[in-house]
This record gives C-alpha cells, structure tokens and sequence, in this order.
C-alpha cells in the first residue's frame, strides 16, 4: 500500500533529478547558469579600473580642480561598497557551489553548516570553515579568506587619497621687484658746484648708519608672499669697498701734566700721512671720521680709530689678534660710487632674500661728462654679440661691460657697435653726473666727524660726537670689519631707494611668478594593494570554482549554488532521520551531525545526502 507512492515519488524524482546534461559544460551553459557571477567580476574590474583613473587624474592637482559636490574620498568610499558587494557575491554563491562538490566524498554532515555560515559572509564561520578544512579544499580555503580580507577594504581605500598643502602658479597674478637702469635726480642747488641731495636718500642713509640692522628694504609686489623670480635682478645702485691701512697709522705717546693738578696724563697722538690725527688722553678710546671732498667721484672716506684701554691687554696677549684694539690704533679708507648689482631673488613667506650674486663697477666719473653709460653686453641679442663692440672708447675683461662718455662720444651708444644694430633700453645703465655729486654735500655733513669717550662715564662704551657714526663706533669696539659693515649698509640703503625712485621709462621691474598656497590631492598608491589583490584573487577564485564544478559528477548535474531548495528536495532520506532520532534541540543536531558522514549520491530516490557507513 505504501510503496506506490514512494515509487511514484522515486521515478518522479530521479526523472527530475536525472536529466542528462552534456560531460562538459560549454560556454554557453557556463554563462547562461553564472551570468551574475560573470557580470560582477566585470565589475569588479570596472570598478577598480575607475578608481586608479579617478585618482591618477587628481594626483597632485590642487583640491578646487575637482569638479563634484562629493569629495575624493565619497567618491572612493562607493566604488569600495561596490566592490566589496561584487566580491562577497562571486565568493559566497562560489564557495556555497564548492559546497555540493565537497560532498562528493563522504563527509560529516557538520561541514555543511561549516560551509554555510562561511558563504554568509561570517566572520566566526569563515575562521571555522579555514580551521576545518586545513586547505584540504583550497579554493574554499581561499574564499574564506577572502571573506575576512574583504572586511579591511574601507580603511584601506579611505588611506589611497591624502591631502598636503602646496604652491600653486597663480596665472592671474604677476609679481614685481623694483629696479631701474638709470638715476637722474637733480635737486635744488645748494652751492655752485653741487645739487642737494633728495630728501627721501637722506633718509635712508641716516637710518643705515644710525641702526646695526638693514632698516630699509625694497617692497615687493607679491600677494601671496610667495614668489619666484626665473631671472637674476640687475639694477644701478651705489657699491662701497674698504682697504684696511692700519699699516699707515703713526702712534706718538707722550706724558702732560694736568692743567687741574692731578698728576700726570699719559696721551697718545695717533695720525695718518694724509694729516688726519687723533689725540687721546688716558685710557680713553675714541674714533673720528673725515671724507675728501672735491669733483672727483667716489671720494675718499678714512676712519681713525685709536685705544689706549687697560681692559684688553688680557685677550691681546695672543700674538696673532690683529685687531685694532689691540694694536692700539686702526685706520681704513673707503670709497662709495656707483655700480650695477646683481641678485639671486627669493620670496618666500613674505620674506625677501637678495644674494649679491656680481658687481660691476664702472671707471671714475671724468666731472665733465653730464653721464656715464655703461652697456651690459651679455643682455645684447646674440646678432649683436656676434658683431661684438665696434669703436668703444673704454671697455672691461672680456668685453662684458663697454663704457663710455656721452659728452666727448654721443648719446646713442648703438653708434659704438656694429652698422644697423641698436642697445635694448634694459641694457644701458647710466648715472647722472650731478645725481651722484648731489651725494658729496651729504657725506660730508654725515662722515666729517668725530666720537670720543665720556669722560664723566669713564666708559668706552659711553661715547660722544656725530650720531651717525655710532653704528661704526660699536660701543668702543670699533674694527675694520664694523666700518665695512656700516659702510655696506649705507650703499644697500643707498641702492635699495634709488631701485624704488628711478627715472621713469627706465625702471621696468623685474616680473616673476606669484604661488598660492592651496590643498593637494596626494595619492598613496600602496593602500590600493589590498582591493587589487582581492580583485584578483577573487578572479582566480572564480575560475577554479568553476574548473572544479565541471570536473565533479554533481557539479555536471546541478550548480544548486545557494539555495536552500535542494536540501529540502534532495537532504536526508526517511531511513536515515528515523536512525537519528527525534532531534529537536540545536545541540543535539550538531552532536549528531559531527558523528554522521554522508555523501550527495545518486539514489533510487534520486540525488540524496546518503549516509555512509
């Protein structure tokens, strides 16, 4: 009675279950059964073909270039979920496939749920399924794997794109240093020979001498503070050179009564050949400061400077100290004049650094001549350098510079090169007789001078005299080096007013390039080697699955993924429950399902999971 049925339900089923299917499974069926599959792995390579491209596009440009409301990062973070979502399908319906195949061989029933929690994606599963199997299945040792891999690929794509401040060309903005090629300042007249100097020049050349510090700049124009320059700035300007002749100093020391009664005074009566003399009394220092003065154009500046001071006989004991104060007088002799300078530039931060890179200083004014020209043959075109200077009355080593007089030899210096060439205005630099003899007035009521000790004080350091020799006077310690410094400071003062006041049509700045600061996309390319080699491995996976489905009997029958259908069609059969027991308890499935080996065999009730003995 009860066997028709079952009878029925056997051919039924192994009617069902026993379609033939070709040995192996073409193309066509691969693609038909896994299309899903195939499209995320399409995908996943899309995906991360689209990352590499978005980022390699944004490396190192500045943030504003990106044209999206959603940032980089938002960007990435969607390509990670898609990729993760894409990976977790192809692994979870693979290693839910690979499932079936396992059981091609008898198996502890447990492994199934093993398999299970493993393709859902569970962190405990996966860890069990890779303790289980100990790589006896290695394609799905490598799906669980890759289950608990995927899990760090939002932390690594959130690392591939970083942020760093950086400059960037602003294309709308041009920097400026001033210079000038020519100064032709003519101020009022103040005695038959010389004009008066301009107000703003005195000023500046106060300052310099009255402070150790630069205290006047040039101002550049530069937005951002942060600018550079591709070429050298050249400009007319004012160079000063000292020669130390301490060697000429002649020191007299003599003993005099006090005219007050207090015994005798030693001092020292310290001169130079040229009549310029110094007389100190006790231990007292003092510096004093006189200029020749006439049409000849730098003058001469000459500093005396003697010491009679007990306090440095200590730290001259040293043979080789050749300092002034140690030699108990010093003298040196300077000269101030024009010249043409030459600067490395930089800007940055708003702080301006000028290296003297050259200096070129032409022959002495004659004080006939209204100017003085000199030609920088090196900014020349190359046509005209070719042709080299042609009847120059006076020119330097190696025909770098050519000077001459525009009173006796014309104005146009083109005429002293080759037929039919012409001098760029940025060439010529040139310097106005009475600008520069405006100066001598100046100087004198500046240098002409002298500081001696205070007597009350009884201090070195305390001194009194002209105000604008005190930057040499350094509080007593006066040296050959605090004259040049000083006298280095007036010409920079000197050089960097008449860079900002030169004649107009002659002072075309120097142009650079002004940098902002901004925001820029760095890219850290070895975080993307997780969700590449998830990719490929993913890949790789898939294609091994598939092998290993074709190669199983099952997996030639069915490709039941992970559907739970065929363990409601095809599970245990009635014998082998009722062997079981009545289990209704979870745990006592489990402990069951550990003892119990079974195998997907075909059955004359069709596909079964067969116990086996």
């Amino acid at each position: 009675m009860h066997d028709a049925p079952a009878k029925r339900f056997a051919s039924s089923g192994a009617r069902g279950a026993l379609q033939p299917r070709p040995k192996h499974l073409s193309f066509r069926v691969i693609v038909k059964e896994w299309w899903l599959e195939i499209l995320a792995c399409v995908l996943i390579i899309a995906v991360i073909a689209a990352v590499v491209v978005t980022i390699r596009l944004q490396q190192d440009r500045p943030l504003y270039h990106w044209p999206y409301d959603l940032s980089i990062n938002s960007i990435i973070s969607i390509y990670s979920v898609v990729v993760k979502a894409a990976i977790l399908l192809i692994v979870s319906e693979g290693l839910s496939q690979l499932k079936w195949v396992w059981y091609t061989c008898a198996r502890p029933l447990k492994d199934l749920e093993d398999f299970d929690k493993a393709s859902r994606g569970e962190i405990w599963g996966s860890l069990l399924l890779i303790w289980r199997l100990r790589l006896k299945s290695l394609a799905s040792s490598i799906a669980a794997l890759i289950t608990l891999a995927v899990l760090l690929v939002d932390p690594f794509a959130q690392q591939i794109v970083r942020y760093y401040s950086c400059s960037i060309l602003d294309d709308g903005a041009i920097a400026f240093l001033p210079r000038t090629n020519r100064y032709d300042y003519l101020g009022f007249a103040d005695t038959a020979s010389f004009d008066t100097v301009d107000n703003g020049m005195q000023a500046a050349m106060n300052a310099a001498l009255q402070v150790s510090s630069h205290s006047s700049r040039v101002v550049p124009t530069c937005t951002s503070g942060n600018c550079t320059f591709a070429e050298p700035l050249q400009t007319l300007g004012y160079c000063s050179s000292c020669i130390d002749i301490t060697d000429r100093v002649q020191a007299v020391n003599m003993t005099v009564k006090d005219p007050f009664g207090r015994g005798d005074i030693l001092k020292s009566n310290i001169s130079l050949p040229s009549g310029l003399q110094l007389v100190e009394s006790a231990d007292l220092g003092g510096i004093q400061a006189f200029m020749k003065s006439g049409f000849d154009f730098p003058d001469e500046f000459v500093v005396l400077a003697g010491f009679l001071d007990p306090a440095r006989q200590k730290e001259c004991e040293d043979p080789d100290n050749k300092s002034w104060g140690c030699q108990g007088a010093g003298a040196a002799s300077c000269k101030i004049g024009p010249c043409v300078k030459t600067f490395d530039v930089k800007l940055e931060n708003g702080q301006l650094q000028e290296t003297l890179k050259d200096t070129y200083v032409p022959p002495e004014l004659d004080g006939q001549s209204p100017t003085e020209t000199s030609v920088d043959l090196s900014c020349l075109s190359k046509l005209t350098q070719a042709n080299g200077p042609h009847n120059a009355s006076r020119s330097t080593a190696g025909a770098r510079w050519m000077t001459f007089n525009p009173a006796t030899q014309g104005e146009d210096p083109s005429s002293y090169l080759a037929p039919n060439m012409t001098i760029p205005q940025e060439c010529v630099y040139s310097m106005m007789l009475r600008s520069a003899l405006s100066l001598v007035p100046s100087f004198q009521a500046v240098f002409n001078g002298s500081l001696v000790p205070n007597d009350q004080a009884q201090n070195p350091a305390e001194a009194r005299g002209k105000a604008t020799l005190l930057g040499m006077y350094q509080q007593g310690n006066v040296s050959f080096e605090t004259v040049n410094s000083a006298l280095q400071s007036l010409t920079e003062a000197m050089t960097n007013y008449i860079r900002e006041h030169g004649a107009p049509g002659w002072s075309e700045p120097l142009k650079g390039q002004t940098w902002r600061t901004d925001t820029c996309v760095r890219v850290e390319w070895g975080w993307l080697a997780l969700p590449a080699a998830l990719t490929a491995f993913t890949l790789v996976f898939f294609v091994v699955m598939i092998l290993q489905t074709r190669r199983g009997e099952v997996g030639h029958n069915h490709n039941w993924k992970s559907s739970t259908l065929p363990l409601l069609f095809h599970g245990l059969d009635e014998r082998t429950r009722w062997r079981q027991g009545e289990l209704a308890r979870l745990d006592a499935m489990e402990k069951s399902a550990k003892s119990l080996h079974v195998k997907l065999d075909l059955t004359d009730e069709g596909w079964r999971l067969a116990p086996v003995e």
